[in-house]
């Protein structure tokens, strides 16, 4: 038969449903943490337990894969990789916020010492 425009089709649901998010995965590496893994990827710690079905007593071990989630698109939240020299109150100039907006954010005290290639976790500007 042949189609006519403004014929009205049915389409079984099967061939409609919307994929499952694609999942990143990471391999862990030596001196990796749930924390410093879900900071890299901007997810939660308990995102990643529950995608890879681990509980609290769950520990990391060199070479397992593990699934990420996919990061949110609407994310409120932006990633600064710290490089040789920078300090926390000129990245907070950079972008617009407070050393202690950053180290809130990043659960870090006055004596966390910043070092090259860390992640830092900073509120996007409005």
């Amino acid at each position: 038969s042949t189609l006519m425009a403004g014929k009205k089709l049915k389409i079984p649901a099967s061939s409609t449903k919307k994929k499952s998010p694609a999942y990143r995965r990471h391999i862990v590496k030596r001196g990796d943490t749930l924390s410093g893994i879900a900071l890299k990827y901007g997810t939660t710690v308990s995102s990643v337990r529950k995608l890879n079905r681990m509980s609290s007593r769950s520990t990391l071990r060199i070479g397992k894969k593990l699934k990420i989630p996919p990061r949110a698109a609407s994310s409120k939240y932006t990633y600064h990789t710290v490089k040789r020299g920078e300090t926390l109150s000129g990245i907070a100039l950079k972008y617009g916020t407070t050393v202690a907006a950053i180290r809130k954010l990043n659960r870090m005290s006055s004596r966390s010492v910043l070092k090259a290639g860390n992640k830092l976790k900073i509120h996007k500007k409005s």
